[in-house]
């Protein structure tokens, strides 16, 4: 794998109904030099057949790449691809997000014009929106977003989003202490609000998954969500 402008970190666990049009839409809209980074937890996993069976996947295109996880679940293959990454920025890109790429050329202008170190998909600002998806679970992220931007003075709507794109500066200077589901997200802000970098947001969608399953348990990762939220805020009231 060489470096890039960007390489696109994708976790997945059995995505073979979503990861085509997924990549359909990244070597549509995607102007820049990039990688694919597969993150999968088994060598059965539905994504990697289908991918194999595939048209992208051929002696010619070096732009994919099949990352083992170093551990399990959805944080591990997440880390196993950050760590793999070599290119100037990556971003976290759900499996099931087809919609959302559209605007990636316009992200990272953004980020390199204005030397952005995080970049916060918003989907609680104008433009950004939510389909489909629970009432109980996006009204609590609603409350919790929020929260942490009038207490906590993030600088985003969208402290939780595990969709985000980074610096080459962030994922190197920034360790992260989380284990759980996709906190690595809040933690990477976090820590990278307290260092003084470069944040911004930029409006997205959130549709809810038709195909396959979410691997999102609000219930279980809780508790380590909760410890960046409560430290967001200590930190803020305590400047």
């Amino acid at each position: 794998m060489h470096k890039k402008k960007i390489d696109i970190i994708i976790p997945v666990y059995n995505e073979g109904l979503n990861i085509i049009s997924t990549l359909n839409a990244i070597y549509n809209f995607v102007d820049h030099e990039f990688n694919i980074l597969i993150c999968y937890d088994f060598d059965n996993d539905t994504t990697v057949s289908a991918i194999k069976n595939s048209n992208y996947l051929n002696s010619l295109n070096t732009q994919i790449f099949f990352i083992k996880n170093n551990s399990t679940g959805a944080h591990g293959a997440v880390m196993s691809g950050i760590k793999s990454s070599l290119s100037d920025y990556c971003v976290v890109l759900p499996a099931d997000d087809d919609y959302n790429i559209n605007n990636f050329n316009n992200i990272i202008n953004l980020m390199i014009s204005d030397q952005i170190d995080i970049l916060c998909p918003d989907r609680f600002i104008k433009g950004g929106s939510i389909k489909n998806g629970p009432f109980f679970k996006f009204l609590l992220a609603r409350i919790v977003n929020l929260s942490l931007y009038y207490l906590a003075k993030m600088p985003t709507k969208d402290s939780t989003n595990g969709f985000r794109f980074f610096s080459r500066k962030t994922v190197q200077n920034i360790s992260i202490e989380s284990t759980e589901g996709f906190t690595y997200s809040i933690e990477y802000l976090v820590k990278g609000f307290e260092k003084g970098y470069r944040i911004c947001n930029y409006p997205a969608m959130w549709i809810e998954r038709s195909k396959g399953k979410s691997r999102f348990m609000i219930l279980k990762w809780a508790k380590s969500y909760l410890k960046w939220y409560f430290l967001a805020i200590y930190n803020n009231l305590t400047k």
